[in-house]
């Protein structure tokens, strides 16, 4: 490819340095301004082939920038990048403005390619076709018009829209589904910094591992500790990578947080687990049914559907909801109390229990705890990991028992390591542990023995 140098003009703060990795990998030369001076002063001493505009946030006016870049467009062509939340109102005031080229973020690095490629066709000389001289008059909202507007431009503005209405439709529709994602790394407003090769990597991995299905479940046993037999489990994600094993759930997770593929990675957990809970109810433990319960991330609380979602696979598997439960930690709820307090109620009122987990290493007032619709606290195990050593262990761990009990819910004790450990909790009236001294996590298997042979602790 001969030297191709493009600007990127920024008129808001806005990531780029995913658009800049695409760019540069593929050969092009990349500057980047941010002010008309500094944009007016690169354009007179480069040979820009194509501006990428990065115009203002939705419903701020044209500025400077664009005056500049509107003029040096009949020279260059301007490829105006909208953000993802920009509405009708917005295009038609990009449009009254004088934007020809449009693309919206997200897009993924093939349509980005495309774009530029047909862009730069198009200033070479080769027409996609149409009429150029005859103008016409065009209505945007609000019954205002354009005139003068060629067929040409028109065409541009109103396809580039389309192909980004149905891009946004295929990447929800592909994000929100049980395993289907998206096959490429997105470029949005909300990029991920700094993104390396390694980086990259590891989230095309991830993809992978989603869509061949190499996540599955583990559990780790809930005990009723007056009976002290097997109520219950917690269900937990892992990843057995094709190469390099079991990959730590403190590696991947975070990455699938920050990524958004935590959210089919959620659904792909609840369907798994819904299903091994059918399973267990109807082959095995029929006559006293066991619960599992699922860890939430905030994040998936950006999905409004996720508890209509979660509705369709229980009823699919037929088994009662009371059955699936969640866990959401203390520090999760507090970060976002309004999304959190919302998606718990819609799940509530589908009658899943729910767990508040790591009770007490959180920095919340305990006067919200009586405002989120939670049966059951966890108490987190580094209180329960000194107890009998520690007397101040011993006091939290009671106190956040008699608490949970005049608030009508629910207590699970978490690490529970040793036979001393479960002594205390009876003593202390806690209904359920969990922890090493019961098992560790296992997998689908090794829960099913462990069922059938019904321990007693």
């Amino acid at each position: 490819m001969s030297e191709i140098r493009i600007l990127i003009a920024k008129d808001a703060e806005t990531d780029i340095s995913s658009l800049q990795e695409i760019l540069a990998s593929e050969g092009y030369l990349c500057d980047v301004a941010f002010e008309r001076d500094d944009i007016q002063q690169k354009a007179a001493h480069h040979n820009y082939a194509l501006v990428f505009y990065l115009p203002p946030p939705p419903g701020r006016p044209p500025r400077g920038v664009w005056a500049f870049l509107k003029e040096y467009s009949r020279q260059v062509p301007v490829l105006f990048c909208a953000p993802a939340d920009y509405t009708v109102q917005d295009y038609d005031l990009w449009l009254e403005a004088g934007m020809d080229h449009f693309l919206s973020l997200p897009v993924t690095k093939a349509q980005l390619l495309a774009t530029i490629q047909a862009v730069l066709t198009e200033k070479n000389g080769v027409s996609p076709g149409g009429n150029e001289t005859g103008n016409i008059s065009f209505r945007l909202s609000g019954d205002r018009e354009i005139d003068g507007i060629t067929p040409v431009r028109l065409g541009h503005v109103v396809t580039s829209a389309f192909d980004n209405c149905a891009h946004h439709q295929q990447v929800l529709k592909k994000i929100y589904k049980k395993t289907h994602i998206i096959e490429e790394v997105l470029l949005s407003t909300s990029s991920v910094s700094h993104r390396t090769k390694e980086r990259i990597s590891r989230e095309e991995e991830l993809m992978a591992a989603i869509e061949k299905r190499q996540l599955e479940m583990y559990y780790q046993p809930i005990v009723s500790l007056s009976s002290g037999r097997i109520t219950g489990f917690e269900s937990l994600i892992r990843w057995k990578h094709p190469e390099r094993g079991y990959v730590s759930p403190a590696e991947f997770i975070p990455l699938a947080e920050e990524t958004g593929l935590i959210l089919p990675i959620g659904l792909l957990a609840v369907e798994m687990t819904v299903a091994q809970l059918a399973g267990w109810n109807e082959g095995v433990r029929n006559h006293d049914p066991v619960s599992a319960s699922v860890n939430l991330s905030t994040v998936q609380f950006i999905n409004p559907k996720l508890a209509d979602q979660i509705e369709e696979i229980v009823d699919a598997q037929k088994i009662e909801r009371e059955y699936l439960r969640f866990e959401i930690t203390e520090s999760a709820i507090m970060a976002d109390m309004e999304s959190a307090n919302i998606m718990l109620l819609k799940l509530k009122s589908k009658k899943h229990k729910l767990y508040m987990d790591d009770f007490g290493t959180g920095y919340s007032s305990l006067s919200y705890l009586r405002h989120f619709p939670v049966d059951v606290l966890k108490i987190d195990q580094s209180f329960v990991k000194w107890m009998g050593v520690d007397e101040e262990s011993d006091t939290i761990v009671k106190t956040i028992i008699e608490l949970a009990h005049n608030l009508r819910m629910e207590v699970v004790a978490e690490g529970i390591e040793t036979e001393e450990h479960m002594r205390l909790l009876r003593e202390m009236n806690c209904d359920y542990g969990q922890g090493y001294f019961f098992s560790k996590p296992v997998d689908a298997l090794s829960a099913t023995e462990l069922l059938r042979e019904e321990p007693v602790w």
